[in-house]
C-alpha cells in the first residue's frame, strides 16, 4: 500500500486527501456502534446504528460488509484502545512481573475505568473472548519472556 492511500474493506482503495476522511469517518462509525452493541447486544440491528451515528444504512455499508463484520471491527476497536490505554499505564513496568500481573488486574477493573467498553465486553461476552487473542499472544509473550530471564518460574 502506498503512502497516502487508505484500503477501505468494502469499497475501493481510497487516494489522497480523502483517505484521511473516510478514515475519520469509519472511525467515528464505530465508535458510534460500540455505543450500540455495548445497549443491545449483538441483536442491534443496522439501523439501529445508522440512527445513532446519524448516516444512512448504505453508508454502513460502504464501510463494512455486513453487520458481522462491522460487529467484530466494533469490538476490536474498543479492545485495541483499551490495550493501548493499558500499555501506557503500564509503562516500562510492562516487561517485568509486576507488569505481568497489572495488565489482568486492569483488564477486571474496566466497569471502573472504561465503563462503555466493559459493556460491552459484557453484552458480547462470546465475541469479545475471541477478540482477545491480541491480548492473550501479547500476554504469551511476556511470560515466555519472563520464564527465559528466570523472573517467572513454572512449577
Amino acid at each position: 500500500m502506498r503512502r497516502g492511500e487508505l484500503k477501505v474493506k468494502a469499497g475501493l482503495p481510497i487516494k489522497g486527501r480523502n483517505a484521511a476522511y473516510v478514515a475519520r469517518n469509519r472511525e467515528a462509525l464505530l465508535s458510534k456502534a460500540i455505543e450500540v452493541f455495548s445497549k443491545s447486544g449483538p441483536e442491534a440491528t443496522v439501523e439501529e446504528i445508522a440512527e445513532h451515528a446519524e448516516v444512512s444504512v448504505t453508508t454502513i455499508y460502504g464501510h463494512f460488509t455486513s453487520k458481522e463484520d462491522l460487529f467484530e471491527a466494533a469490538l476490536a476497536k474498543a479492545f485495541f484502545d483499551w490495550t493501548i490505554w493499558a500499555n501506557d499505564r503500564v509503562g516500562e513496568e510492562g516487561q517485568t512481573l509486576a507488569g505481568f500481573v497489572m495488565m489482568p488486574r486492569m483488564f477486571f477493573r474496566m466497569r471502573e475505568t472504561h465503563p462503555l467498553y466493559a459493556s460491552a465486553a459484557r453484552s458480547n461476552f462470546a465475541a469479545f473472548v475471541q477478540n482477545t487473542e491480541i491480548f492473550s499472544t501479547e500476554f504469551k509473550k511476556l511470560a515466555a519472556h519472563l520464564l527465559k530471564s528466570g523472573d517467572l518460574e513454572m512449577d
